[in-house]
């Protein structure tokens, strides 16, 4: 679900016109005959980096609820061991994820696009 929004938004907002106009400046930077500097590794590193740190950022607020629902449901076990807690947790799950994800949702788009607009940039440092 979350691959189509990222797609839809990536389509919709014109983030595609970034790569093609990157793609093709590519070429007049770097022509298909040149030699590949070996020094751009550093960027490729560094832009992965920045790709791990991005999906940190949107998934932390996920990753935050799901812990503490776990550990309530942990003490409740503890609590009244007669529930089960196991199959109780379950709904309760999904319903604080969705409602985390919602909330978050302007968030994670503002992170994508910033991200996105930095894209060309980034592509053209890597032939540099």
């Amino acid at each position: 679900m979350l691959q189509s929004f990222g797609l839809v938004l990536f389509l919709v907002t014109g983030a595609y016109q970034y790569c093609l106009v990157a793609f093709a400046r590519s070429f007049e930077i770097f022509p298909p005959n040149a030699i590949f500097d070996p020094q751009s590794i550093n960027e490729v590193i560094a832009a992965s980096g920045r790709v791990f740190l991005l999906a940190i950022q949107i998934s932390a607020p996920l990753l935050a609820i799901s812990f503490l629902v776990n550990m309530c449901f942990s003490v409740l076990g503890r609590a009244a061991p007669s529930l089960n807690v196991f199959v109780l947790s379950f709904p309760v799950q999904i319903l604080a994820g969705l409602t985390v994800f919602a909330m978050t949702l302007g968030l994670t788009v503002q992170y994508i696009l910033r991200d996105m607009q930095q894209l060309p940039e980034t592509m053209l440092r890597f032939l540099r």
